[in-house]
């Protein structure tokens, strides 16, 4: 995943803080690995897609940590991984971090309530009574199988990213989709857009935030496992190795209003409204559209607890000016285009 927006600021995050690692990317064509080969002239270029099961068992035999950036999980690729750092024989223990939103259903399905909230640490249970579903989709397999097959010796963590914004530090893939794509909408659909009244409320996370915690979490894999202990210290790997990354909470509504309001006051739309809209047109014209109407509330206190994590990036509303920019750019338009198109400029 180091040409996508997860994998990619991941990367720009350990090789800047970590220069001394031995750093090993999977890409899938010269292209991808002349960008990221121009930025970490250290890093060594392995070319493969996740389907490439043979090559990816070969490198992680080579790794002491895999790195699993994206969300878009293959169970081949991540087996194949996991073949791989056991077939170490010199290896104590391997290391796989993994990134998924495959918590998000089983989350969701919970409680679609705005007042329900999810942790990952005092309330655990409701993450543990998922996980077998969340590994399987994420490492291809049940956590008894894990564990039967391979024991301590594999120590896995998940990292299940809430709504995530920002631009994204690495070669290509800059942005999320569902922040990004609300922008998007807003400009083709020369209007805001909210489902219902707009109040289901998200968690949202700053890239270099997320980026923050998976370096972390390498790093604590470089030690060992752990870097520091103490009497009571929740778990960092294993069946409770999950971990949320909600910052700050907004309502869908008021993200439409601010990317409704930038994108007028830049002039790219004719007007500052923001339309309701069901859920079922919306679907119609983005894939993404249940996640602006249904309430995803997570407590990120894991990392907090166990990493020392804090997330510190840049508010979402600040964000969004640049987003609709980018977004605007995409679309060829340039500024005053609504008005010119209108007859008003």
């Amino acid at each position: 995943g180091a040409s996508g927006f997860i994998g990619g600021d991941a990367l720009h995050a350990i090789a800047s803080a970590c220069p001394q690692y031995d750093i090993t990317c999977l890409v899938p064509d010269s292209d991808v690995g002349a960008s990221i080969a121009s930025q970490y002239a250290r890093v060594r270029l392995a070319y493969g897609g996740l389907d490439d099961a043979a090559l990816i068992e070969e490198e992680s035999q080579k790794a002491d940590i895999v790195c699993y950036f994206t969300l878009a999980g293959n169970a081949t690729s991540v087996e194949a991984a996991s073949r791989g750092l056991m077939a170490q024989q010199s290896a104590a223990s391997g290391f796989l971090i993994c990134t998924t939103d495959s918590c998000y259903p089983s989350v969701r399905k919970s409680s679609s309530s705005p007042d329900h909230v999810h942790d990952d640490l005092d309330k655990f249970q409701d993450i543990v009574d998922s996980h077998d579903e969340v590994v399987h989709h994420v490492l291809g397999h049940s956590t008894t199988g894990i564990q039967a097959q391979y024991g301590e010796k594999l120590r896995s963590a998940i990292v299940a990213p809430s709504y995530i914004y920002g631009t994204g530090r690495g070669p290509s893939g800059q942005h999320s989709p569902q922040v990004s794509e609300l922008c998007k909408v807003t400009l083709e659909r020369d209007h805001g857009i909210r489902i219902g009244d707009g109040k289901a409320v998200g968690s949202f996370v700053h890239i270099s935030d997320l980026s923050d915690l998976l370096l972390r979490l390498v790093n604590e894999a470089a030690s060992g496992g752990s870097t520091a202990e103490w009497p009571g210290k929740p778990a960092v790997w294993g069946r409770e190795g999950v971990y949320f990354t909600g910052g700050a909470e907004h309502e869908w509504a008021e993200v439409a209003e601010w990317i409704a309001t930038q994108a007028h006051r830049k002039g790219f739309t004719k007007s500052p409204s923001v339309e309701d809209v069901s859920l079922e047109a919306a679907r119609e014209f983005s894939s993404v559209a249940d996640s602006w109407a249904v309430s995803l509330r997570v407590t990120a206190r894991r990392g907090r607890e166990v990493l020392k994590w804090q997330p510190h990036g840049p508010g979402l509303q600040d964000e969004i000016g640049p987003l609709v920019d980018d977004e605007a750019r995409a679309r060829e338009l340039v500024v005053g285009h609504a008005q010119k198109a209108s007859g008003d400029a």
